[in-house]
């Protein structure tokens, strides 16, 4: 435990972040050695469509650094579309760097720890981020992953609401996802709690195209008066 606290220290002071995420939650899943994963996210709500995009490289010993665009928002007006960048929190787009360790326990369970650190590009410059320690579950036998842990996140980075209970407290999210066709179809769902812009719960699942190509759609729904919206979620992952 110690280790985890320290690498949460360590990092919070180089200022850098990267994650896999079933839908928004990290997996907690490490990118291989010298590999490059990459994702793309589209969310398309009835007034906005955001991309976020994802970069992440495997370090080795089940380390993983990366880069992020957060939050790039074309807001619907009529039959056009404009940029949109946000004066109010969340400061989006962000772009942020990302990085990530896990620790084996036994053969199914592991501990993660990682953060996410970066500046808006908004025109107005906000620093932000968001930073977690998991716990995991996988069972490869039964295509079983769940993925349960903390977080804390900056108002400038998620906007203003209760993680939890309060404002500036730690909240918690969780993810999961189960085999339906074995290297072929998934279930995935996960939830972030709180009431700023990334308080939802996303169900869904995602379609093996290639061994190394995946795609994922869900379904988007704002928590308990949060400031998310509803709204489709498409993802398409590399991930050799």
């Amino acid at each position: 435990m110690k280790r985890i606290i320290s690498f949460l220290f360590i990092l919070s002071g180089i200022s850098i972040h990267a994650q896999q995420n079933y839908f928004n939650v990290p997996s907690s899943d490490i990118t291989e050695k010298n590999k490059i994963f990459i994702q793309h996210q589209i969310n398309i709500a009835s007034d906005v469509i955001q991309n976020n995009t994802t970069f992440d490289l495997g370090l080795g010993n089940n380390y993983e650094i990366g880069l992020n665009v957060i939050g790039l928002n074309f807001e619907k007006q009529k039959i056009t579309y404009s940029f949109f960048t946000s004066n109010i929190a969340p400061y989006s787009p962000f772009l942020m760097v990302n990085a990530q360790k896990k620790i084996a326990l036994n053969e199914k369970f592991s501990l993660a720890a990682g953060i996410q650190q970066g500046i808006s590009i908004s025109s107005t410059k906000k620093n932000g981020g968001y930073y977690y320690l998991n716990s995991v579950f996988k069972n490869e036998a039964i295509g079983l992953k769940i993925t349960s842990g903390i977080y804390y996140a900056t108002d400038s980075f998620v906007g203003e609401g209760k993680r939890l209970y309060s404002k500036n407290g730690l909240g918690i999210h969780s993810g999961i996802e189960k085999s339906i066709i074995h290297k072929k179809v998934v279930f995935q769902s996960d939830f972030i709690s709180g009431q700023h812009s990334l308080g939802e719960l996303v169900i869904g699942g995602a379609y093996y195209l290639k061994k190394d190509l995946i795609l994922s759609g869900g379904y988007q729904l704002p928590t308990f008066n949060s400031l998310s919206n509803k709204s489709l979620v498409f993802e398409l992952t590399y991930n050799p």
